[in-house]
Protein backbone atom coordinates (compact mmCIF):
# COMPACT_ATOMS: atom_id res chain seq x y z
CA UNK A 1 0.00 0.00 0.00
CA UNK A 2 1.44 3.27 -1.41
CA UNK A 3 0.57 7.22 0.58
CA UNK A 4 0.48 10.77 -1.21
CA UNK A 5 2.17 13.16 1.92
CA UNK A 6 0.58 16.43 0.66
CA UNK A 7 0.07 19.91 2.25
CA UNK A 8 -3.25 21.28 2.77
CA UNK A 9 -2.68 25.09 3.47
CA UNK A 10 0.89 25.89 2.54
CA UNK A 11 2.10 26.94 5.55
CA UNK A 12 3.73 23.74 6.44
CA UNK A 13 1.43 21.15 7.81
CA UNK A 14 0.49 17.97 5.87
CA UNK A 15 -1.49 15.26 5.19
CA UNK A 16 -1.13 11.62 4.94
CA UNK A 17 -3.14 9.89 2.11
CA UNK A 18 -3.71 6.72 0.25
CA UNK A 19 -2.02 7.35 -3.38
CA UNK A 20 -1.45 4.35 -5.50
CA UNK A 21 -0.93 0.83 -4.87
CA UNK A 22 3.02 0.75 -6.52
CA UNK A 23 4.72 1.66 -3.23
CA UNK A 24 5.93 5.43 -4.32
CA UNK A 25 5.08 8.27 -2.56
CA UNK A 26 4.24 12.17 -3.86
CA UNK A 27 5.43 15.02 -2.32
CA UNK A 28 2.61 18.29 -3.51
CA UNK A 29 3.39 21.67 -1.87
CA UNK A 30 -0.48 23.25 -2.26
CA UNK A 31 -0.48 26.82 -3.76
CA UNK A 32 -3.33 27.94 -2.17
CA UNK A 33 -2.70 30.73 0.55
CA UNK A 34 -3.85 30.02 3.95
CA UNK A 35 -6.91 32.43 5.04
CA UNK A 36 -6.07 34.66 7.61
CA UNK A 37 -7.84 35.24 11.27
CA UNK A 38 -10.62 37.56 11.34
CA UNK A 39 -10.28 40.42 13.39
CA UNK A 40 -13.95 40.49 14.10
CA UNK A 41 -16.56 37.88 13.32
CA UNK A 42 -20.21 38.37 13.64
CA UNK A 43 -21.75 34.71 12.57
CA UNK A 44 -25.68 34.11 13.34
CA UNK A 45 -25.65 30.68 11.98
CA UNK A 46 -23.93 29.89 15.53
CA UNK A 47 -27.27 30.24 17.26
CA UNK A 48 -25.49 29.16 20.99
CA UNK A 49 -23.95 32.34 21.08
CA UNK A 50 -26.54 35.20 20.36
CA UNK A 51 -29.34 35.35 23.20
CA UNK A 52 -31.97 36.65 21.62
CA UNK A 53 -31.66 39.78 23.45
CA UNK A 54 -29.35 42.17 25.35
CA UNK A 55 -27.08 45.29 24.29
CA UNK A 56 -24.21 43.44 22.50
CA UNK A 57 -23.12 41.11 19.47
CA UNK A 58 -20.61 38.81 20.17
CA UNK A 59 -17.43 38.81 18.77
CA UNK A 60 -16.34 35.26 17.79
CA UNK A 61 -13.07 35.52 16.58
CA UNK A 62 -11.53 35.82 19.85
CA UNK A 63 -10.09 39.62 19.92
CA UNK A 64 -12.89 40.85 22.17
CA UNK A 65 -14.30 43.03 19.00
CA UNK A 66 -18.24 42.45 20.56
CA UNK A 67 -20.67 44.93 18.86
CA UNK A 68 -23.04 47.29 20.58
CA UNK A 69 -26.43 48.38 19.91
CA UNK A 70 -27.23 51.67 18.74
CA UNK A 71 -30.24 53.66 17.97
CA UNK A 72 -31.11 56.68 17.15
CA UNK A 73 -30.09 59.75 14.96
CA UNK A 74 -26.22 60.42 14.24
CA UNK A 75 -23.82 58.47 15.87
CA UNK A 76 -26.81 56.71 18.05
CA UNK A 77 -27.24 55.94 21.38
CA UNK A 78 -26.46 52.52 23.26
CA UNK A 79 -29.99 50.21 23.33
CA UNK A 80 -31.32 47.15 25.09
CA UNK A 81 -32.63 45.14 21.76
CA UNK A 82 -34.90 41.66 22.66
CA UNK A 83 -35.76 39.36 19.51
CA UNK A 84 -32.90 40.30 17.56
CA UNK A 85 -31.79 37.03 16.48
CA UNK A 86 -33.89 34.61 14.58
CA UNK A 87 -33.33 31.65 12.62
CA UNK A 88 -29.78 32.31 12.30
CA UNK A 89 -29.56 35.82 11.58
CA UNK A 90 -29.63 39.47 12.69
CA UNK A 91 -32.40 41.67 11.27
CA UNK A 92 -32.40 45.25 10.99
CA UNK A 93 -35.29 47.30 10.57
CA UNK A 94 -34.35 50.10 8.67
CA UNK A 95 -36.14 53.49 9.45
CA UNK A 96 -38.44 52.10 11.80
CA UNK A 97 -36.55 51.40 14.43
CA UNK A 98 -33.36 53.34 13.47
CA UNK A 99 -31.25 50.67 14.54
CA UNK A 100 -27.99 49.63 13.83
CA UNK A 101 -24.44 47.96 15.38
CA UNK A 102 -21.73 50.00 17.08
CA UNK A 103 -18.52 48.41 15.96
CA UNK A 104 -15.49 49.03 17.92
CA UNK A 105 -13.40 52.30 16.68
CA UNK A 106 -10.29 50.29 16.50
CA UNK A 107 -11.39 48.32 13.80
CA UNK A 108 -12.09 51.93 11.72
CA UNK A 109 -10.06 51.69 8.56
CA UNK A 110 -7.19 53.97 8.32
CA UNK A 111 -4.52 55.20 6.60
CA UNK A 112 -2.52 53.29 4.34
CA UNK A 113 -3.79 49.96 6.15
CA UNK A 114 -4.64 47.09 4.18
CA UNK A 115 -7.84 45.53 5.23
CA UNK A 116 -10.87 42.81 3.82
CA UNK A 117 -14.26 43.08 4.59
CA UNK A 118 -16.88 40.41 3.90
CA UNK A 119 -20.74 40.74 4.84
CA UNK A 120 -23.40 37.88 3.58
CA UNK A 121 -27.00 39.78 3.80
CA UNK A 122 -29.97 40.13 2.54
CA UNK A 123 -31.62 43.37 1.84
CA UNK A 124 -35.37 43.88 2.38
CA UNK A 125 -35.41 47.45 1.23
CA UNK A 126 -33.70 50.11 -0.86
CA UNK A 127 -33.02 53.88 -0.07
CA UNK A 128 -35.23 56.56 1.18
CA UNK A 129 -35.59 59.84 0.28
CA UNK A 130 -32.83 59.18 -2.10
CA UNK A 131 -30.13 58.59 0.14
CA UNK A 132 -28.18 55.30 0.76
CA UNK A 133 -27.86 53.58 4.25
CA UNK A 134 -25.13 52.08 4.98
CA UNK A 135 -23.78 48.40 5.05
CA UNK A 136 -20.49 48.52 6.96
CA UNK A 137 -19.62 52.56 7.15
CA UNK A 138 -17.42 55.42 9.00
CA UNK A 139 -19.31 58.64 9.20
CA UNK A 140 -20.74 60.08 6.04
CA UNK A 141 -20.63 58.99 2.64
CA UNK A 142 -17.60 61.43 2.08
CA UNK A 143 -15.93 60.94 5.49
CA UNK A 144 -13.58 57.97 5.61
CA UNK A 145 -15.44 54.81 3.73
CA UNK A 146 -18.84 54.18 3.09
CA UNK A 147 -20.26 51.20 1.95
CA UNK A 148 -24.43 51.20 0.84
CA UNK A 149 -26.63 49.77 -1.39
CA UNK A 150 -27.79 52.37 -4.68
CA UNK A 151 -30.81 53.54 -4.43
CA UNK A 152 -32.06 51.53 -7.36
CA UNK A 153 -30.99 48.28 -6.46
CA UNK A 154 -27.70 48.71 -8.67
CA UNK A 155 -24.81 47.71 -6.53
CA UNK A 156 -22.80 48.86 -3.61
CA UNK A 157 -20.17 51.41 -3.12
CA UNK A 158 -17.25 52.25 -1.87
CA UNK A 159 -15.92 55.70 -1.24
CA UNK A 160 -12.29 57.08 -0.21
CA UNK A 161 -12.75 61.20 0.67
CA UNK A 162 -9.06 62.62 1.70
CA UNK A 163 -10.71 65.60 3.99
CA UNK A 164 -7.50 67.80 3.57
CA UNK A 165 -7.80 68.07 -0.11
CA UNK A 166 -11.42 66.97 -0.63
CA UNK A 167 -10.67 64.07 -3.23
CA UNK A 168 -12.74 61.42 -3.90
CA UNK A 169 -12.31 57.78 -5.10
CA UNK A 170 -15.24 55.90 -5.73
CA UNK A 171 -15.79 52.06 -6.84
CA UNK A 172 -19.09 50.57 -7.69
CA UNK A 173 -20.68 47.01 -8.63
CA UNK A 174 -24.04 45.80 -10.04
CA UNK A 175 -25.96 43.92 -7.35
CA UNK A 176 -26.65 40.40 -8.76
CA UNK A 177 -28.68 39.29 -5.76
CA UNK A 178 -31.55 41.48 -5.98
CA UNK A 179 -34.17 42.20 -2.92
CA UNK A 180 -34.93 39.20 -0.54
CA UNK A 181 -31.90 37.18 -1.51
CA UNK A 182 -28.82 36.26 0.19
CA UNK A 183 -25.77 37.07 -1.00
CA UNK A 184 -21.74 37.60 -0.01
CA UNK A 185 -20.12 40.96 -0.45
CA UNK A 186 -16.52 41.92 -0.13
CA UNK A 187 -14.30 45.12 -0.06
CA UNK A 188 -10.76 44.24 0.01
CA UNK A 189 -8.05 47.21 0.18
CA UNK A 190 -4.27 46.97 -0.51
CA UNK A 191 -3.99 50.26 1.46
CA UNK A 192 -3.67 52.00 -1.94
CA UNK A 193 -6.39 50.38 -4.46
CA UNK A 194 -9.35 48.91 -3.70
CA UNK A 195 -11.72 46.35 -5.50
CA UNK A 196 -15.53 44.94 -4.76
CA UNK A 197 -16.63 41.53 -4.78
CA UNK A 198 -20.30 39.90 -4.73
CA UNK A 199 -20.34 36.16 -4.57
CA UNK A 200 -24.15 34.58 -5.75
CA UNK A 201 -25.24 31.98 -7.33
CA UNK A 202 -21.99 29.79 -7.64
CA UNK A 203 -20.54 32.84 -9.48
CA UNK A 204 -18.14 35.48 -8.01
CA UNK A 205 -18.85 39.07 -9.39
CA UNK A 206 -16.03 41.70 -9.38
CA UNK A 207 -15.66 45.28 -9.12
CA UNK A 208 -12.29 47.53 -11.44
CA UNK A 209 -9.69 48.00 -9.39
CA UNK A 210 -9.64 51.59 -7.80
CA UNK A 211 -6.32 53.86 -7.15
CA UNK A 212 -6.85 55.85 -4.48
CA UNK A 213 -2.71 56.48 -3.50
CA UNK A 214 -4.23 58.50 -0.43
CA UNK A 215 -4.65 57.19 3.34
CA UNK A 216 -8.38 56.53 4.74
CA UNK A 217 -8.86 59.96 6.72
CA UNK A 218 -10.54 58.86 10.31
CA UNK A 219 -12.80 61.03 12.21
CA UNK A 220 -12.56 60.33 15.87
CA UNK A 221 -15.85 61.65 16.54
CA UNK A 222 -17.49 59.46 14.14
CA UNK A 223 -18.49 55.92 14.71
CA UNK A 224 -18.14 52.82 12.57
CA UNK A 225 -21.35 50.97 12.07
CA UNK A 226 -22.89 47.41 10.87
CA UNK A 227 -26.15 49.45 9.22
CA UNK A 228 -25.98 52.77 9.54
CA UNK A 229 -24.40 55.26 7.74
CA UNK A 230 -25.04 58.98 9.13
CA UNK A 231 -29.17 59.23 9.91
CA UNK A 232 -29.33 56.52 7.29
CA UNK A 233 -30.50 53.33 7.97
CA UNK A 234 -30.67 49.71 6.55
CA UNK A 235 -33.53 47.48 5.97
CA UNK A 236 -31.88 44.13 5.81
CA UNK A 237 -30.70 40.86 7.18
CA UNK A 238 -27.11 39.96 8.16
CA UNK A 239 -25.93 36.15 8.28
CA UNK A 240 -22.52 36.98 8.74
CA UNK A 241 -19.87 39.86 9.23
CA UNK A 242 -15.95 39.67 9.34
CA UNK A 243 -13.08 41.86 8.90
CA UNK A 244 -9.76 41.29 8.61
CA UNK A 245 -6.29 43.56 8.65
CA UNK A 246 -5.25 42.14 5.76
CA UNK A 247 -5.90 42.25 1.98
CA UNK A 248 -7.29 39.06 0.55
CA UNK A 249 -7.35 38.11 -2.83
CA UNK A 250 -10.56 36.88 -4.79
CA UNK A 251 -9.46 33.47 -4.10
CA UNK A 252 -9.51 33.79 -0.39
CA UNK A 253 -12.99 35.99 -0.75
CA UNK A 254 -14.37 33.26 -2.71
CA UNK A 255 -13.06 30.13 -1.00
CA UNK A 256 -14.98 32.16 2.33
CA UNK A 257 -17.90 32.85 0.21
CA UNK A 258 -18.58 29.37 -0.62
CA UNK A 259 -18.15 28.32 2.69
CA UNK A 260 -20.24 30.42 4.04
CA UNK A 261 -23.06 29.53 1.65
CA UNK A 262 -22.54 25.55 2.40
CA UNK A 263 -23.64 26.26 5.55
CA UNK A 264 -26.21 29.01 5.36
CA UNK A 265 -27.88 27.74 2.00
CA UNK A 266 -30.92 30.88 0.44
Amino acid sequence: MSFKLENINGNGNFKLENNTNNGSFTLKRSSLTPIPTANLLFDFSQTAYYSNSGTSIADLSGNGNNGTFSTGTGNGSPATVTGYNTNGYLSLPGTSAQRSVRIPDSLKPSGNNPFTFIVRFRPKGYSYNGVYPGILSHGDADLGLSWYITSDGGGMQAVWRDLNSGDNGYNTLSYQGGLNNWTTYALASNGYSHQLFEYYGGTLYSSSVVNTNRAITVQPTWGFFLGLRYNNWIEADFNYVTIYNSYLTSTQIQSIAVSIDSRNPA
